[in-house]
């Protein structure tokens, strides 16, 4: 990490082409970042790729981006950098806004392909389902997941693509070490997942990318992905779609269920990312959903514990919009006892916010610095959060 340089410097951009896959790097600030695709793939070298990891280190330090050879970047984009920049400061004041150095062409290879990002939870399941005559391609990146479980990606990788077989589309596996550079310079995942996969697809050259939204337009919040930031990565050749803000979550889940074969590939799961335990919390959330309706998948075990809502348990606003949307669906097919536990947990949280608030107010600072002690969120140490450092 070169603190003192007055650029953040991206160099040596390749293509190389390996044994098992072909390979995009760069030296991005002094780190090596790469990103391994599939060798049945045509591409070429795309500067685009490591602009999501300099422009953090370059807002963080209020120095421009240097790309200095002589690979060009997407016209379009290059005009659209400012305001990528100005809605992810709008999220976190900290962030600087600083220039981008770089060549520019309008004219890129471009393909036919609709690529849809895809790991077979709800969101991208929904979407799927809503675009599933017109798309050729499934993405499944490696970099999103926690793969700490022996085979656990080819596991994942092989379900995936047994599907997409089984639904007439190829499969895109995409790996990269992006997440280490974001890990080791204290950088929020969170903040650029969608910005990530908005990029690869850049590569990728489909004439549409197709992002699957993770909270619908009446929880939306600063995060990664966001209909505000992951269209403005598009370029001449490439429209990006950030879909299924218009759903609520248990509004998916309905619409998936209506189609057995989508139901039964689900992969949910927080604990593991090949099979669903049915014990964690968006697993369990799910199944209750899927209760509601009647519905059930094969790839979701029912709950086994004396006591599952222990499990469902509120930390953050996030839980707390899933759960409330279980409960209008409880009363909208009169389950009244999910429902009767579902607002037990949720009249749990509001108490203990309302107590949190109250210290806050009471003692001042001092209980700013008691509330981090009960939410100890990752922005109070990250260089680059999608929250200030400075807001509680």
């Amino acid at each position: 990490m070169a603190e003192t340089s007055p650029t953040v410097d991206v160099t040596g951009i390749t293509l190389e082409h390996c044994k098992d896959y072909q390979e995009i790097s760069a030296c991005v600030d002094g780190d090596k970042i790469w990103f391994r695709f599939p060798l049945f793939l045509e591409i070429e070298p795309r500067a685009e790729l490591f602009l999501v990891p300099a422009m953090l280190e370059s807002m963080v330090r209020g120095v421009p981006v240097h790309i200095k050879d002589d690979i060009e970047i997407s016209d379009q984009l290059a005009h659209m950098y400012r305001e990528i920049q100005a809605v992810l400061k709008s999220w976190n004041d900290d962030f600087l806004i600083a220039p981008l150095q770089a060549k520019t062409r309008k004219n890129f290879p471009v393909t036919d392909n609709i690529i849809c990002c895809f790991s077979g939870g709800i969101d991208s399941t929904y979407t799927f389902g809503h675009f599933r005559d017109d798309i050729t391609h499934l993405l499944l990146v490696k970099a999103f997941e926690n793969w700490d479980k022996e085979n656990s990606w080819e596991k994942n990788m092989a379900d995936r693509k047994a599907f997409a077989l089984s639904q007439n589309k190829k499969i895109i596996t995409v790996d990269t070490n992006i997440r280490a550079y974001c890990d080791a310079r204290k950088f929020e995942f969170s903040l650029v997942h969608g910005s990530l996969l908005s990029v690869i697809g850049i590569t990728l050259n489909p004439k549409v990318m197709l992002i699957p939204s993770s909270y619908s337009y009446t929880t939306l919040h600063p995060h990664g992905s966001h209909p505000l930031l992951d269209p403005l990565w598009a370029t001449e050749n490439t429209h990006i779609i950030h879909h299924g803000c218009a759903a609520s979550r248990c509004e998916k889940t309905e619409y998936i269920a209506e189609d057995q074969i989508l139901l039964d590939q689900l992969q949910v799961c927080w604990k593991s990312s090949y099979n669903n335990c049915g014990e964690c919390p968006k697993c369990l959330r799910t199944s209750l959903a899927l209760k509601i309706m009647g519905k059930k998948c094969a790839r979701l075990p029912e709950p086994t514990g004396a006591d599952p809502y222990k499990q469902l348990a509120l930390n953050d606003a996030q839980g707390l919009y899933f759960l409330e949307e279980l409960v209008e669906l409880c009363k909208a097919n009169d389950n009244t006892d999910i429902r009767s536990h579902l607002e037990r947990i949720i009249r749990t949280f509001k108490i203990k916010v309302f107590f949190h608030n109250i210290a806050k107010f009471i003692l001042g600072s001092p209980g700013r610095k008691l509330s981090r002690l009960f939410r100890k969120n990752a922005w109070y140490t990250a260089r680059a959060s999608t929250l200030s450092n400075r807001v509680d």
